[in-house]
């Protein structure tokens, strides 16, 4: 057989992914994976000449794929960008690549309607998915094969997680610290890993016991909640007035601490149960609801308490309950006199932000119209540069119509292109439609006129 030459040797873009949910090292993962395709590819006479990789989960959605997250990781293969990237790049004239090979297809996703999507788009591009654990021209077997293999790895990554979940739940119901940081008021205990192997490797169990200085400012709080006339936001500004004696919490990333209490780190205490003494796990569908809140019949529970507590279950059932009471009477379901106002639907809920300080506005109403509004005094500190005004308003009906005629004009009317060719014309005028850059001029021969008086002086 004549080796293929050259110029005729398919051209291959090689994928390859890492598993954010795997104990997988990048950079040995992907120059495995790698090796393993190029000498597939060699075999049988083609080239690689494009890399891409991402370290994700491989069972999100596409559109939320493709972010990379290589920062920290020395990967010793130069990265043409991530499967997005890859999309784009097959589809350009000329192609630079003519197939896309990945080690195996749960390499590419382990979505089935994300693989046979990115499948289906590099066909529509003229460009061949290949996988180095299958034959590489395509036939009725190899698809065939393909669907197999993809069952197999569905299968086996459903089987790891549900084995994963069945141990987390049995070590918190033995006590154990299942994950992430420490809850606010408490700190960690090391015990000896009751696996000889892992306990070898120096991996550790975790238990919780009372942080000396935050473990009172936890049972300040409650207390205060639980005397009926105090609110979130007054115990926020109460923590916050003393911060020395009340320090606030330290996210997972300190490079996001705000070094000040809000409203959210106050609430967040007040329905954590394990302060209760209890270690408890699932709180939030972290894998499969966007870590939305769980229903608490959904929480596991430790068998027994599992480390000291700060207050009682029937203290937290307290505040659960008051919490509760709030939530209809804001609602009109509960016993307030006062009749229940209906609910305010704003059209840009969300969408404003302060020109001041960037923060998101939010809606008010008064007897005859609606606003949104950004108060200092409702706001974290370190957000607010100095100067910014007590109260900032925009009135509703005031920026609709002005949005109105924005997208009537520039958007759906009939002379658009005529308005955005103006508009570009005028950005690039640098005479009286751009003003700005003559005042800058001027200031600068002031500022060079007091520089030479100075000097003169």
């Amino acid at each position: 057989m004549t080796p293929t030459s050259a110029r005729t040797a398919p051209r291959y873009a090689w994928y390859g992914r890492v598993s954010t949910e795997d104990e997988q090292d990048p950079t040995l993962s992907f120059p495995r994976q790698l090796a393993n395709t190029e000498s597939r590819v060699t075999k049988a006479g083609g080239r690689i000449v494009a890399h891409y990789y991402d370290i994700e989960s491989g069972t999100g959605a596409l559109a939320g794929r493709g972010k990379g997250g290589l920062a920290g990781f020395a990967i010793p293969i130069r990265p043409d960008g991530g499967i997005h990237d890859l999309l784009t790049a097959a589809s350009q004239r000329p192609r630079p690549f003519d197939r896309v090979i990945v080690e195996s297809i749960s390499r590419l996703s382990r979505n089935s309607s994300v693989a046979f999507r990115v499948e289906d788009d590099l066909r529509a591009a003229g460009v061949q998915l290949c996988c180095a654990d299958e034959p590489l021209e395509e036939s009725f077997g190899t698809i065939v094969l393909r669907h197999v293999n993809f069952g197999i790895a569905r299968g086996h990554h459903h089987e790891l997680m549900v084995k994963s979940r069945q141990g987390l739940e049995t070590s918190t119901r033995q006590g154990w610290h299942t994950g992430g940081i420490a809850a606010y008021g408490y700190r960690f205990v090391e015990h000896d890993y009751p696996n000889p192997h892992k306990a070898a490797r120096g991996q550790r169990k975790r238990t919780l016991e009372p942080d000396p200085v935050r473990a009172p400012v936890v049972r300040r709080i409650y207390d205060m909640y639980l005397s009926g006339g105090v609110g979130i936001t007054q115990i926020r500004d109460m923590l916050n007035a003393e911060s020395d004696r009340y320090p606030p919490p330290v996210p997972a990333d300190p490079a996001r601490s705000l070094g000040v209490w809000s409203r959210s780190r106050v609430w967040e205490i007040l329905r954590n149960p394990k302060y209760t003494g209890y270690q408890v796990w699932n709180r939030r569908a972290r894998k499969t609801g966007s870590n939305r809140d769980n229903p608490p019949e959904a929480w596991i529970w430790s068998e027994a308490p599992a480390h000291p507590a700060i207050l009682s279950k029937e203290e937290f059932e307290a505040v659960a309950a008051r919490a509760a009471t709030n939530g209809r009477t804001r609602q009109g379901n509960g016993t307030s006199e006062h009749p229940a106002r209906p609910r305010t639907e704003y059209l840009y809920r969300g969408l404003l932000h302060c020109g001041v300080c960037g923060l998101r506005m939010w809606g008010n109403r008064r007897p005859r119209s609606r606003y949104y509004s950004c108060q200092p005094s409702h706001q974290r500190a370190a957000h607010i540069p100095e100067g910014h005004p007590a109260h900032v308003y925009l009135n509703e009906p005031v920026l609709h119509a002005a949005v109105v005629g924005f997208l009537a004009d520039a958007v759906f009317g009939s002379n658009r292109t005529d308005y955005w060719a103006h508009c570009l014309k005028a950005a690039a005028d640098i005479g009286p439609a751009a003003p700005v850059l003559s005042r800058l001029q001027e200031l600068q021969e002031e500022i060079n006129d007091l520089e030479r008086r100075i000097v003169r002086s």
